[in-house]
């Protein structure tokens, strides 16, 4: 089928680009026909954003090349429209573009529904925009979300029966075609991806790796003093392959990236989610009820050398995650059929 993708790609994002990239290979390699909706999330003037994408965000950019062609809104058709994963029904996030990810320029008749998409929040809180929302949501065949307090919102909010299913990075059956084939078995990486960070985070984790004996890798960028001017995106990241196999071959991984933790479960490492407010973390915590690993959350640092401490039992946890998967994709191609 010809498909037409509205998700959150065109942007300097591991999780972003990683969820994007699983559901388009997942698609294409059964056979379909995928274009991605060209979206941008900057409002940065031209020039500035073709100069970050050369320099500061040149990884991004070359990763981009592995998705499918993006085509611009009036300038498609489709047998049906997608709404991706990640966070694509967030207001907070994206304001009134949200109802472009809610759909609101494909055809009356046409078939739309979505595959894991996220609120990004525990409720809507967003009253200025719920009508409109409600309407647009109403208009799909099929819903499907990423988190169990997705599929509440639906129904408490919107009047709407919705599934839960996992991200899309978990359809993928391994990625070796991005990192290639790793041997980990004498790694003693302590690999830490914080995006939101406090002031003391650097020496916090500096200590907490001398403590443990351990070599420390950070995944956030290096920092770039003298490109100050370029507002927020003075940091020189890390390939996304790179960033893949810095996970893949850790031995501990602390996060608060949701995406960084699908990684480590994909990768069966050890992990602690080290969330800047708890109560914002639904997208990581539905996940971790679901697999039992509840326990791997921290309020402090201190906390978590003591969980890394206790080792997951990946044999349990693949047992329940190969239950989701399954259902997962049995949920994907039911959204084909509509």
């Amino acid at each position: 089928m010809k498909i037409i993708l509205a998700t959150i790609w065109n942007v300097a994002n591991y999780g972003a680009l990683l969820q994007c990239y699983g559901l388009c290979k997942y698609l294409t390699d059964n056979g379909h026909d995928v274009s991605l909706l060209d979206l941008s999330m900057s409002n940065t003037n031209i020039l500035l954003k073709k100069l970050k994408s050369v320099t500061i965000n040149r990884p991004f950019e070359d990763f981009k090349k592995k998705l499918p062609k993006p085509v611009k809104i009036g300038e498609h058709n489709a047998d049906i429209y997608i709404t991706g994963s990640d966070q694509v029904w967030n207001p907070d996030i994206l304001g009134d573009r949200i109802y472009t990810y809610m759909l609101d320029f494909a055809p009356l008749e046409s078939r739309k529904v979505s595959y894991a998409a996220s609120f990004g929040n525990s409720e809507w809180k967003d009253s200025t925009r719920y009508q409109y929302a409600k309407k647009l949501l109403s208009s799909y065949n099929r819903i499907t979300v990423r988190e169990d307090s997705g599929v509440n919102i639906l129904k408490d909010t919107f009047g709407i029966d919705g599934v839960q299913v996992l991200d899309p990075c978990f359809l993928i059956r391994d990625y070796y075609e991005l990192i290639g084939r790793i041997d980990n078995s004498d790694t003693n990486n302590l690999v830490v991806f914080k995006l939101v960070q406090s002031s003391t985070w650097k020496s916090e984790i500096s200590d907490l790796s001398k403590l443990m004996g351990c070599n420390l890798a950070e995944l956030n960028g290096k920092y770039i003093s003298r490109l100050g001017l370029l507002r927020g995106f003075n940091q020189k990241h890390p390939k996304v392959s790179e960033w893949l196999k810095q996970i893949a071959t850790a031995k501990w991984v602390i996060t608060d990236s949701f995406h960084c933790m699908v990684f480590s479960i994909i990768f069966h490492k050890q992990f602690v989610i080290l969330p800047s407010i708890r109560e914002r973390s639904t997208r990581l915590t539905s996940l971790l009820n679901k697999l039992g690993l509840e326990n791997r959350i921290a309020d402090s640092i201190d906390e978590c050398a003591e969980i890394l401490e206790n080792n997951i039992d990946y044999t349990i946890v693949d047992q329940k995650l190969n239950i989701l998967k399954h259902k997962s994709i049995e949920e994907l191609e039911k959204l084909l059929q509509i």
